[in-house]
């Protein structure tokens, strides 16, 4: 009897039972793979990468399969196939992790702890051994002779079973995720041991033949070197789950480590009792209410409002707006401002983060509102906006999560764009340069303070746990945040440095010869460049004419992409020449 007819005649006898809960395996592997493709090709989801792997490696075995018949031929191309797939990945992913350890987190101290940064090695054992053990563990389930069938099935469990056992107690986990992890790690257990020994009843259940059955007594061949391949896989299969558990060992420890002080309540009634007219910025209907509002205005982003350069253009986009339409329109979203100031009135949330949507869209507006306050001469009410803004933001920026935080760090860019307009427009008005310079004083111990790492690091919504799975996706955005809001603390700190002398100016008809004067009458100390604690760059040049600025071809932290304010030309833009 043929393979086929065997396995035909194996199908028959069959429970029905059995037939349907294989064709159920079968269509929810296909789906799981026609889902997992586009997602993890479009939205970089993590969970998708692992079937991704698998999916592509199968793909590169069947493929050697067709070109080499020879079984030894064949297990020597997969290894290289395999090895080659693992340092793809090491060197693309984790040598630039590493590397961005050594050169940032040297540079930014409180981010990250020394002994937190051996983690990161932990991670590269365990980003190689996650391609090989489940190849490792399907070439002893083969070990005897060779089946695609057989082979597919143990590269799915050998990665289900691999990423279970490499990260067993690195996440933080709830009562019933966890109760779901110890089930598939005792299915996957079962399932090692129902594979290589118990085929004839998984035969059975799947209805062919897992096994070519060569001899007449059905027993398949025992050839010695194939049985050394077989046990010598085998052993180096548990050997390296033998060398990853110190680093899983370690992984634990050091979450424990990382995972210190009590989790805050995230979903406390308080904030909203306290605070009822916050609750709007909470909802998801905030976004679509103010989606159409306010963009008759021609400033919608950061990057249009750091883009100018002169009074004269905005005069010009004034011009071209709807003022009476535009009024409505903050009449309309009354209310979410209101949330808005209640949020930086508030001491931290206990609640869920607001929608990103309407925070934004709440922001958009108070962005408008402040320039038709400043365009309209009303100084207080423009630097109202500016202030209620900065409070905002530092509220947000005690969040346990990078992407509140990271939008606090925005809203400082809005009011920092806010005060650089006011700035420059109010040269010689000694009034409204005085209120600006004493709002910019009071946001200063808010805007400079670093991320709040150790809040990011605790609770369901921490961001960064030293180990995770994906390590390499996570930890180069804490650098690129931790840049971010040091660009922040550098374009702060000239804003309020140029606030500080326009009063001088106005006060004592000329700049002065040197920083130092500005203290203390004006503010309490000079800041320094938060990258390299060096003092700014100044220069009187007349009474009437100074420079002040940064060099930045001199830093550590330029990359092709500029960042996104201030502008590259920091030191044209801070000249008081741009503004004659």
């Amino acid at each position: 009897m043929s393979n086929s007819e065997h396995a035909k005649s194996d199908y028959v006898d069959m429970p029905r039972s059995s037939r349907l809960l294989w064709h159920t395996f079968e269509l929810t592997t296909l789906c799981a793979l026609c889902y997992a493709i586009p997602v993890a090709l479009f939205m970089n989801a993590l969970f998708s990468r692992i079937l991704l792997d698998t999916f592509f490696l199968l793909i590169g075995l069947l493929a050697l399969t067709r070109l080499v018949g020879n079984r030894v031929a064949f297990v020597g191309l997969a290894v290289l196939w395999v090895g080659g797939c693992c340092a793809f990945r090491y060197y693309v992913s984790v040598l630039p992790l590493v590397r961005d350890i050594q050169e940032g987190a040297a540079r930014l101290p409180g981010v990250f702890e020394p002994e937190l940064l051996v983690s990161a090695h932990f991670i590269s054992l365990k980003c190689f051994a996650e391609f090989v053990l489940p190849f490792l563990y399907a070439i002893y389930c083969v070990r005897k002779s060779f089946s695609f069938i057989r082979f597919g099935i143990a590269i799915v469990f050998g990665t289900l079973g691999s990423k279970l056992l490499l990260y067993p107690f690195l996440e933080n986990r709830t009562g019933y995720t966890a109760a779901v992890g110890v089930f598939y790690q005792l299915l996957f257990g079962m399932t090692l041991v129902l594979l290589p020994i118990q085929r004839l009843s998984l035969e059975r259940l799947v209805g062919f033949p897992l096994r070519r059955r060569l001899e007449t007594n059905g027993e398949a061949p025992t050839d010695f070197a194939l049985r050394i391949l077989g046990h010598g896989v085998l052993f180096l299969f548990l050997g390296m789950m033998v060398y990853t558990a110190p680093a899983s060992l370690a992984g634990r420890l050091v979450y424990r480590r990382v995972m210190r002080g009590p989790d805050p309540t995230y979903y406390s009634p308080a904030l909203r009792n306290g605070y009822d007219d916050t609750a709007v910025l909470f909802t998801k209907n905030g976004r679509a209410q103010l989606e159409s509002l306010g963009r008759s205005f021609g400033i919608q982003t950061v990057d249009e409002l750091k883009n100018l350069n002169n009074q004269k253009q905005l005069d010009d986009i004034w011009k071209a707006t709807d003022i009476a339409h535009l009024k409505r329109d903050h009449t309309t979203a009354a209310p979410y401002f209101t949330a808005l100031e209640n949020l930086g009135n508030a001491d931290y949330l206990e609640v869920a983060s607001p929608t990103f949507g309407c925070l934004h869209n709440t922001v958009r507006l108070a962005l408008s509102r402040a320039l038709l306050s400043q365009h309209e001469g009303k100084s207080e009410e423009c630097l109202a906006n500016v202030a209620m803004i900065f409070r905002a933001a530092a509220t947000l920026r005690q969040t346990p999560s990078l992407t509140m935080q990271m939008m606090g760090v925005n809203m400082d860019y809005v009011a920092l764009g806010l005060s650089q307009i006011c700035v420059q427009s109010w040269r010689g008005r000694d009034p409204e340069v005085a209120l600006l310079l004493q709002t910019l004083n009071r946001a200063a111990p808010t805007v400079r303070a670093s991320l709040n790492i150790d809040k990011m690091w605790r609770g369901p919504e921490g961001f960064c746990q030293p180990v995770v799975s994906d390590f390499e996706i996570v930890l180069p955005a804490v650098f690129r945040a931790a840049r971010h809001t040091l660009t922040v603390w550098l374009s702060f700190d000239l804003i309020r440095l140029r606030t500080a002398l326009e009063l001088f100016h106005c006060d004592w008809g000329q700049f002065p010869e040197s920083l130092d004067e500005l203290v203390p009458d004006y503010l309490q100390s000079i800041p320094r460049d938060p990258f390299e604690g060096k003092e700014y760059e100044y220069k009187r040049r007349d009474d009437h004419d100074y420079y002040l600025g940064v060099n930045h071809e001199k830093k550590w932290f330029v990359d092709k992409k500029p960042l996104t304010f201030p502008s590259p030309n920091l030191q044209e833009s801070i000249s008081s020449e741009t503004l004659k």
